[in-house]
């Protein structure tokens, strides 16, 4: 009789064991941006899938735009991240979550990137920034490139705080301007996961 309430204490100290792993990995993988995903979406996952799992927990408000459907996710009001999938497609159980967009600060890369970050300080992880613009595009948002990062699935948007844009550029008519002269004030202000 004794052997057997061992090998039962036994049993349920390795599950509670188990279930609190579980509990911490959620935990420290619910904000993790990795190539592939942000928190718990990930790129190429059913739209309807995700939204099954979450329903919940979450908040969702749909956003159309020109060249794709989006789905800004909330919780507690606060917007957790956006997926979007392409223009004009209804969701149905084969639409897939092709494109993540990162506002919140609580996300954040392996390395500790996110959005909020001031360029100068990513800059200490990754090493010289350039940012780039698409001059030709009215409005067009910028970006920047790190020496030491890999060029991968993410992106990094930017802006300036107090300047209409992140760096100082050179006139150029159309196509991709670059600069290495960044504003002091300029901040990663979204991440951006996309499939390749």
């Amino acid at each position: 009789m004794k052997k057997i309430l061992i090998l039962i204490s036994i049993f349920f100290l390795f599950i509670s064991c188990a279930s609190q792993k579980t509990r911490q990995d959620l935990t420290t993988n619910n904000f993790l941006i990795t190539e592939k995903s942000a928190g718990n979406a990930i790129i190429g996952q059913k739209v309807l899938d995700f939204k099954t799992k979450h329903t919940n927990r979450i908040e969702w408000k749909k956003n159309y735009r020109s060249n794709y459907n989006a789905w800004i996710v909330f919780k507690n009001k606060k917007s957790l991240f956006a997926f979007s999938y392409p223009a004009k497609t209804k969701t149905s159980s084969a639409t897939e979550i092709t494109t993540i967009e990162i506002k919140n600060p609580a996300f954040k890369t392996k390395s500790g990137i996110h959005a909020g970050m001031t360029i100068s300080d990513a800059v200490k992880i990754f090493g010289k920034a350039t940012i780039t613009i698409y001059s030709s595009i009215e409005d067009s948002p910028e970006y920047v490139t790190f020496e030491n990062y890999k060029k991968g699935t993410i992106q990094f948007r930017v802006k300036s705080l107090t300047k209409s844009e992140a760096g100082k550029y050179m006139q150029n008519e159309g196509g991709i301007i670059s600069s290495e002269k960044i504003y002091p004030d300029s901040y990663i202000s979204c991440i951006i996961i996309k499939s390749k």
